[in-house]
């Protein structure tokens, strides 16, 4: 009940709220690639389920993969909260993807925000998300940079643990990747800058106080990350995310 309360009182407009300032740019670059309307959206590794959310609500038949029975659960109410009846939620481990989710069916779009990052085999994940894409189809997916500065707290396990099995992506990187997919790179581009990678070490620090304390002190001051564009380019201090557009070709001789 009490993680839902800002739904239940705010709606969709609690969607940019409630998570980190680190989300609140995911949310608004995966809002403006996003293509509106009857289209089928897959958002793989959906956590809460915010993104699978904001699908639904342009117009998507929207699913979600979380591996988290609890995150599934709390999507799941949130979206009866919004009345987001095109959302829907599903228990899946990504590392199954393949032949085991071919019931799935194939999607138009596909998001995958901050997920390769946890899994070891992510050459495996891109082909087989590429594999549920629709010819013509779209993968919006964001990811640690491999030039951003440690925030507080980041470290890299080596074995996949729920935690980042890698420190991060270059854009060559995440170009060979999408190529060897199957993929056409379209947009390339980087998210969080400065002021949104010290808030969120704010936050991170409070939250060991309590798990609302870094939502609530850091929340007046998130509106300064509007400053992180000018900040590097004139100091060149590197941004935390990486993000990629590609596009599968309509047909396989256009790879």
């Amino acid at each position: 009940m009490w993680r839902n309360l800002i739904v239940r009182l705010l709606g969709w407009s609690a969607l940019p709220l409630q998570g980190d300032i680190l989300f609140v740019e995911r949310l608004a670059w995966v809002r403006t690639r996003l293509t509106r309307g009857t289209l089928k959206t897959l958002d793989a590794g959906c956590g809460t389920g915010a993104l699978t959310l904001l699908a639904a609500r342009l117009g998507n038949d929207a699913l979600g993969l979380t591996s988290s029975d609890a995150d599934a659960t709390l999507a799941t109410e949130r979206a009866g909260l919004v009345g987001a009846k095109q959302a829907r939620f599903r228990v899946f481990d990504l590392r199954q993807l393949g032949p085991a989710s071919s019931d799935l069916g194939l999607f138009d779009q596909v998001i995958a925000c901050e997920v390769i990052e946890h899994l070891r085999d992510d050459e495996r994940l891109l082909a087989n998300l590429v594999a549920l894409l629709k010819p013509g189809g779209r993968l919006l997916l964001t990811t640690p940079s491999v030039d951003h500065y440690p925030v507080y707290g980041e470290k890299v396990s080596e074995i996949e643990d729920g935690g980042h099995v890698r420190y991060g992506y270059s854009h060559a990187d995440l170009d060979r990747l999408f190529a060897e997919a199957g993929l056409r790179v379209v947009e390339r581009g980087y998210l969080n800058g400065f002021f949104a990678q010290k808030l969120f070490s704010c936050y991170l620090r409070l939250y060991r106080i309590h798990p609302k304390f870094g939502w609530v002190i850091t929340l007046p001051f998130r509106p300064l990350r509007v400053f992180d564009p000018l900040l590097a380019r004139l100091t060149g201090y590197p941004y935390m995310s990486a993000t990629v557009v590609g596009e599968k070709p309509l047909s396989e001789t256009l790879v």
